[in-house]
């Protein structure tokens, strides 16, 4: 049971393990894909992994999570029962979901008992970096903001950072949420393996997976190390020109009226600070130095925590470039003051 949690490679995992079906099940795996029975079959839901999977991990999480009626949102018992059925065929099955990472004490009672019919029981849970998940989860929600959203662009990345080390105790994303998860884990799953999201060794966090040996996936992970580099999927993208456009806006340089000419002026403001500015850094607002301590001090136990092993000179690194580049935003005050950028955004 790959339980994630959110970004830490899920949607590639479930991509992979979707293209190479066959390959897995020649491995003796299967995944819960029928989602409704007609006449007592089981029919294919569109081999929709993310999906699927929800809707299965949904029938083990807490009620306030998948209250939702909507089928996407909900818990389907028909996948339940494919599973059972997949149980009974004697094969392994492979569960993949980041909604698993909600479950609670009661839940992974409910999910171990449901999985009794196999021998053995593995859950796969992912590490990443404190700060490198907070830029992460960030760029997540603010990559696809309408203009309307009014609080997607206002708030920075810096409002994130205080926020979170203000209530890290109370966050998902804080040092106690695997602390709490993995323990909880080990009641009743035979093995749980924590993989490091940063580890490269084995090709990424897929590779790290599929090829790990306890799993029995051989054929798969051949086929994923044959197969090369495989481009990261839901990937994060530079919001600095989007804010710099919106900033214009707002200070009455340029007209923006839908997402569609928000999109084109950021653009146009890439390609323009490359062709004319030479990519000329931006000057950018970085967090307080009291709280990079602080958000270092974090990242620094909670990786410790779990890979005591880890070259913390090589972590600092790490973090330092993230200190000054993506925990920053771009300073749209001093950018705007600049006559060529003016110029640029009243002509746009």
């Amino acid at each position: 049971v790959h339980m994630g949690p959110t970004k830490t490679g899920s949607t590639l995992i479930q991509q992979e393990s979707k293209m190479l079906k066959e390959t897995f099940q020649s491995d003796g795996y299967e995944m819960p894909w029928a989602a409704r029975i007609d006449d007592g079959a089981f029919v294919s839901h569109g081999y929709n992994p993310a999906a699927n999977q929800k809707n299965f991990a949904l029938c083990f999480v807490p009620l306030g999570v998948r209250k939702d009626t909507k089928m996407r949102n909900r818990c389907l018992p028909e996948l339940l029962a494919y599973g059972l059925d997949i149980a009974a065929r004697n094969q392994s099955i492979f569960l993949s979901a980041e909604h698993f990472g909600w479950i609670t004490r009661e839940g992974v009672d409910k999910l171990a008992d449901y999985l009794s019919p196999w021998d053995k029981t593995t859950a796969v849970v992912f590490y990443r970096r404190f700060h490198d998940l907070l830029v992460s989860r960030y760029n997540q929600n603010t990559k696809t903001r309408r203009l309307q959203d009014e609080p997607k662009w206002e708030q920075s990345i810096l409002d994130l950072v205080s926020h979170h080390l203000q209530n890290v105790k109370k966050n998902i994303f804080s040092v106690s949420h695997l602390s709490l998860l993995v323990p909880r884990l080990r009641t009743r799953f035979d093995e749980v393996l924590v993989l490091n999201f940063h580890d490269q060794s084995r090709g990424g966090p897929h590779a790290d997976l599929f090829c790990q040996p306890s799993l029995n996936m051989t054929n798969m992970c051949k086929a994923i190390r044959d197969q090369g580099p495989t481009p990261h999927m839901n990937s994060g993208i530079n919001l600095d020109y989007s804010n710099l456009a919106y900033a214009a806006k707002k200070a009455g340089l340029v007209d923006i009226d839908s997402d569609k000419r928000m999109v084109d002026v950021a653009n146009a403001a890439r390609i323009y600070h490359r062709d004319a500015l030479d990519s000329i850094p931006f000057a950018r607002v970085c967090p307080p130095s009291s709280e990079i301590e602080q958000l270092w001090s974090f990242s620094l136990r909670y990786e410790l925590e779990f890979f005591p092993e880890t070259d913390v000179d090589d972590m600092k690194s790490d973090f330092e470039t993230f200190s000054t580049a993506k925990l920053c935003t771009v300073d749209v005050e001093q950018t705007l003051k600049v006559k060529s950028w003016q110029d640029f955004f009243r002509g746009a």
